[in-house]
């Protein structure tokens, strides 16, 4: 990331000092992580998903299939943990034991651990908002505002903390986009060297000596550029498969190498760079499905949902014993453990169906039924879903936990309640409408404005409809499937709705900026200083909650 900060500023690997945007990147991810890894283990209980997540990492663990609506990435990074998941013995990690009345609440420790994937993706994702701002040409200024946008935002805190797959999922797509932009970047130099380097003239030895050179220059940069194409493919395809709403990321890449990203790039990508960009998603998302599916061997609850076909390829467990102790505890009449024989047979049984068409189908397959019940599921029943447009406001947060205590002051409250920064909110929200206002003035006033401002117009209108593509196509599987949901959903979506307003705020001249930001930012830490008893599940009273919830829905 701070290579690609400095492109402009030095050589390709020849950066020589610290210049300010690495110290700045530097010191976000440090402040981000410091705040983020406050009370990190409070709530010691498992709030809210994370018992979805848990589950699915504990049963991988033990090989045991597992169904979800969302892609298993996520579930997959989640079961490498060493600790993290409920267990009653001396090895917590181990196996997995059901919440029930008996089962203690996880020690804090073993939580934190859990937690500490999403505390590195939060830490990280507000100094990458940085680094996009300033490839997308955003000022200094307006780049620490759009990161200021992610830092002090409660809800970006608040699943910075806790074990859910939408700060993954959030990270991984904003990489892809950094990782577009720095294509973009080298794939401009390298049409405009094309057009300044010509080899006619080959008479004179130093023309000869320079040709070459800036041949070896050029296809130095052709390596760069499609080595760039595929990492950009990777992290698409690992952000698609972490969660459907992050398919956003996959498709301005196809964008990006098939139409070109003016100003930012000035034509389409060569066809074998179109074509590497599709297979680098493609492999990247099937390797991620499969990986998964090798890992789930064992028959378990999920395979209720999977054809017989599928099924044949399972270990399945003899009806009269089971296959691991944890399983066995967990049911109402607990059974005798598997011999070894038994374990064995079940095994070759499955194996002899694990054939490579069968792995392949079974790809296909779950993707299908991945997409089937998140069309069927019905959304709305739960009291955080709301409409897809109030998220915008933050119309309604998402209570994730809350206790009462008794202390000699009198009763004290502890709520963990996700919401989005309000004052955030409203300037997200006008800029972004003040930027769609400057697309309907360039297109109805291109004959009558001057040029000089139509040329300085257009480069900033045509980046925003690049951030505002993106914005509206995270939000499209919300508005084609889901409808409603909680507002956990918005974090990838928002991230983009941050950026066209820091781009929209960045056009303003420079003292008048300046001034804007630092009050803008100022008021954003103030909101994340009052609402921080949310954040941090501090205790407080009844009269300040009630002064909190500044909405009714709240």
């Amino acid at each position: 990331g701070s290579l690609c900060v400095c492109w402009n500023e030095y050589e390709m690997f020849g950066i020589k000092v610290l210049n300010q945007s690495v110290i700045y990147v530097i010191l976000l991810f440090i402040i981000t992580l410091l705040t983020r890894l406050i009370r990190i283990g409070s709530p010691n209980a498992i709030i809210y998903d994370e018992f979805h997540t848990i589950t699915f990492a504990s049963r991988l663990k033990l090989n045991q299939f597992v169904f979800d609506l969302n892609p298993p990435f996520a579930h997959l990074l989640y079961s490498t943990l060493p600790v993290g998941s409920y267990s009653t013995d001396n090895q917590p990690g181990k196996h997995f034991v059901p919440l029930n009345s008996g089962v203690p609440p996880p020690h804090w420790f073993s939580l934190s651990i859990h937690r500490s994937l999403n505390l590195l993706s939060g830490s990280i994702s507000v100094p990458l908002a940085y680094i996009i701002a300033r490839q997308l040409n955003i000022s200094v200024a307006g780049s620490l505002l759009a990161a200021s946008f992610l830092f002090f935002d409660p809800l970006h805190a608040i699943l910075s903390r806790l074990a859910l797959p939408d700060m993954i999922a959030l990270l991984l797509l904003q990489i892809t986009y950094m990782l577009v932009l720095c294509t973009c970047s080298i794939t401009e130099t390298h049409f405009i060297s094309s057009q300044n380097v010509t080899f006619k003239d080959k008479k004179e030895s130093k023309v000869q000596i320079q040709s070459v050179q800036a041949e070896k220059s050029m296809k130095k940069s052709v390596l760069l550029r499609r080595l760039l194409v595929v990492l950009s493919g990777m992290f698409a395809g690992l952000a698609l498969s972490t969660r459907w709403t992050a398919y956003s990321g996959a498709l301005m890449l196809i964008v990006v190498v098939c139409f070109g990203m003016w100003p930012l790039v000035s034509r389409p990508f060569p066809i074998l760079d179109v074509i590497l960009a599709f297979l680098s998603i493609f492999i990247t998302y099937f390797c991620v499905i499969l990986v998964f599916l090798e890992l789930s061997q064992i028959s378990a609850s999920g395979s209720d949902f999977v054809s017989e076909r599928f099924k044949n390829g399972l270990i399945q467990t003899p009806q009269n014993c089971s296959l691991t102790a944890s399983e066995s505890n967990a049911l109402s009449n607990p059974l005798p453990i598997c011999s070894q024989l038994e374990i064995r047979n079940a095994s070759i049984i499955a194996g002899n169906n694990r054939a490579f068409g069968w792995r392949i189908h079974n790809v296909f397959e779950y993707s299908k039924l991945m997409f089937q019940y998140s069309r069927l599921t019905e959304h709305g029943k739960q009291p955080w879903d709301t409409p897809w447009y109030q998220w915008l406001i933050c119309w309604r947060g998402i209570l994730l936990y809350s206790t009462q205590t008794t202390t000699p002051e009198g009763p004290k409250m502890h709520v963990l309640y996700g919401i989005s920064n309000p004052v955030m909110n409203i300037i997200v929200v006008f800029f972004g409408m003040v930027c769609i206002s400057m697309l309907g003035i360039l297109v109805r006033g291109r004959s009558w404005l001057h040029a000089s401002i139509l040329n300085s117009i257009r480069p900033i209108i045509a980046i925003g409809c690049f951030i505002a593509t993106a914005w509206i196509s995270t939000l499209l599987p919300t508005l084609i499937l889901y409808k409603r949901g909680p507002i956990t959903q918005y974090l990838p979506a928002l991230f983009f709705a941050q950026l066209l307003a820091a781009l929209t705020i960045d056009v303003v001249p420079n003292k008048a900026k300046n001034l804007i930001i630092s009050l803008i930012i100022s008021l954003l830490f103030i909101t994340y200083i009052m609402y921080s008893p949310w954040i941090y599940f501090v205790p407080h009273s009844q009269t300040l909650y009630n002064a909190l919830c500044i909405l009714p829905s709240w």
